[in-house]
């Protein structure tokens, strides 16, 4: 199956905006065109959408999750960090993640059965845990894009992912986005407290 590179790049530049790090969307077309970026994020994100293209058919597996967070953060973290679960607590938007060594218990439980999961469900749920010490956002994105795929979906519905996923109906513009990343981040808080039932 082929996909569209500009769609792509939208999808990946968007993903790495959302934490903070504004790269050119021309970028990622050049470096799927094989015209190679000296930027870490805008190359590590192709080789972690490669990653997803060549796999997207099959069910994904922690294996595939780690192989993920290999490909996107390679050189970006420390080698031992790079492809493995954390091995510390961290803190997310005042939020404590569950204790490292329950990190692939949930992660394991997360994926059982995955392909019956909505795409954002899994999405949120892989947030939660935080698994890794730097990199859930991007890989989280990753194997929401994995799962929509999989579900026979056209990958052109997804490649608005933060203007789809809140129904805004057009592109933030620049100023916006930093409020709409803070609803994107309390969409997940949301998700958490319902789940743990905190909040009705």
């Amino acid at each position: 199956m082929e996909f569209n590179k500009r769609a792509v790049a939208k999808f990946l530049a968007e993903s790495n905006r959302i934490e903070g790090y504004v790269t050119n969307e021309q970028w990622y077309v050049q470096e799927m065109s094989n015209h190679k970026k000296k930027n870490k994020h805008v190359k590590n994100s192709v080789r972690a959408w490669e990653y997803v293209k060549d796999n997207h058919t099959k069910i994904p597996t922690t294996y595939d999750l780690l192989q993920l967070h290999r490909c996107q953060m390679l050189d970006l973290l420390q080698v031992k960090e790079t492809g493995q679960f954390r091995r510390s607590t961290v803190m997310v938007g005042g939020h404590c993640p569950c204790n490292p060594a329950s990190v692939p218990y949930k992660i394991d439980d997360l994926m059982y059965k995955i392909e019956d999961r909505q795409p954002m469900d899994a999405h949120f749920e892989f947030e939660t845990i935080h698994p890794f010490v730097d990199g859930n956002g991007r890989v989280g994105r990753l194997l929401y894009l994995w799962l929509y795929l999989l579900q026979g979906n056209e990958f052109e519905g997804a490649d608005n992912f933060l203007t789809n996923f809140l129904d805004l109906g057009e592109d933030p513009d620049e100023a916006d986005f930093y409020a709409l990343r803070q609803r994107y981040y309390g969409e997940i808080i949301k998700w958490r407290l319902r789940k743990e039932g905190s909040l009705v």
